[in-house]
């Protein structure tokens, strides 16, 4: 008997909604919008606290494979840019080499790439309380005090991919930046509030039901 079309999140304590209560999350945000929607979809999630691209490559067979995914929704490279205390950084170049091996060992499973351009993250989040500050035109030269977003090199890395690889894309990093108070969705400089996490599920949600379709189970079955 086939299954639901079978979707797994994984990622870093972004996916795995740090700082948040049951629920909250995007993914389970994600999983039910899915269901009003009446599509019939297995939602898995499998997200690690301070893990990067490389540490996903390391444990892909735990991590993905384990899961016979139909789907992988790939939302990696906070901590390669900006890594926990006592790791060294990953550069651009060598995150492209990971995520694009990422891609490749999906798609050889059998299952679709679905890339999540990392949202913004700013090391020094108390500046993002300045008075005045606003995101409205992020890079002019207006003397506005900036708070550096790592990110931007990272995201163009997602981007290319996707672009280059005809995959989909959810380009959450352009999405946040187009918020004015940016405090409104990062409570730290680094993870979403939950308004955050309601725009990644809107940009999410709306990704999977166009790779989806109307009929998810007739997808799936056609896999198997």
């Amino acid at each position: 008997m086939p299954r639901n079309v079978r979707v797994l999140f994984v990622g870093d304590s972004v996916t795995a909604g740090f700082g948040l209560g049951g629920g909250l999350s995007y993914v389970c945000l994600v999983t039910e919008r899915l269901r009003e929607r009446g599509v019939q979809a297995e939602i898995l999630c499998n997200a690690l606290d301070g893990a990067d691209s490389g540490y996903l490559l390391r444990r892909y067979h735990r991590m993905v494979t384990a899961h016979d995914p139909d789907w992988v929704v790939l939302n990696i490279g906070l901590n390669d840019a900006l890594p926990p205390e006592g790791r060294a950084a990953r550069g651009p170049a060598e995150y492209a080499a990971n995520m694009l091996e990422l891609i490749d060992r999906t798609t050889t499973l059998g299952a679709r790439p679905l890339l999540v351009v990392p949202n913004p993250r700013f090391p020094q989040p108390a500046a993002l309380r300045l008075a005045g500050y606003s995101f409205d035109a992020v890079g002019s030269d207006d003397g506005t005090s900036r708070p550096t977003d790592v990110m931007p090199q990272y995201a163009d890395v997602v981007r290319g991919l996707a672009d280059a690889l005809h995959l989909p894309l959810v380009d959450a990093h352009r999405a946040f930046l187009a918020e004015p108070d940016m405090t409104r969705l990062l409570q730290d400089g680094t993870h979403p509030t939950p308004a955050g996490h309601e725009l990644l599920a809107d940009l999410v949600t709306e990704e999977l039901l166009q790779v989806l379709g109307g009929d998810a189970a007739k997808f799936s079955a056609a896999r198997r």
